[in-house]
């Protein structure tokens, strides 16, 4: 089972990017803490720091309406699809990101995609 992250979804847009918000928030803190990394940012300043820095940016580029929806996309896909079976795990991309945006690297535990 997973959380379907598109248009589609019967959740509301608010409930889903706030989902979101809070499983890439919780898997980079948590993965900084087993890792051993350093971070000054509680849970809920990341969380902050997220919508403040990500979902603001795609808000200002595109308006309200399209820009929440990108943000929610690029934030499904910086965590592993089964946040509601599992802890939640990030992605590469969610890694590199949260990397750019906090300072502090991780790696995932979540397996890359395979290329064909």
């Amino acid at each position: 089972m997973t959380l379907d992250n598109g248009s589609a979804s019967c959740i509301p847009l608010e409930v889903r990017t706030a989902l979101f918000r809070r499983a890439v928030a919780e898997a980079y803190f948590t993965a900084c803490a087993v890792q051993g990394a350093a971070l000054s940012h509680s849970l809920d300043s990341l969380q902050r720091l997220i919508a403040s820095d990500i979902e603001a940016l795609f808000v200002k580029l595109h308006g309200i309406d399209e820009g929440m929806e990108i943000a929610c996309s690029l934030l499904g896909e910086m965590v592993a699809p089964n946040i509601l079976l599992a802890a939640p795990q990030l992605t590469v991309q969610g890694c590199n990101i949260m990397a750019e945006l906090c300072g502090v690297a991780v790696t995932s535990s979540h397996p890359a995609p395979t290329l064909h």
